[in-house]
């Protein structure tokens, strides 16, 4: 799997969100954790969004919604 620009997973500011809304995202997510975890010799992973993504959402959302 290709990777993907940080233009497609930032709004502008240092913070960073994986649009999982691209095509593309889901599987390349994946696939990334799954070879950190397989190289690095992880047996047992967490994840902790651990940012305020309401401006992530605001940003996006359609106001016809």
């Amino acid at each position: 799997m290709g990777s993907l620009s940080a233009t497609e997973c930032s709004r502008g500011d240092e913070t960073k969100l994986l649009n999982l809304g691209n095509p593309g995202a889901g599987g390349w997510l994946a696939e990334h954790v799954s070879r950190l975890l397989t190289d690095q010799g992880i047996d047992l992973y967490h994840d902790n969004f651990n940012i305020d993504s309401l401006g992530y959402w605001d940003d996006n959302n359609n106001l016809n919604r």
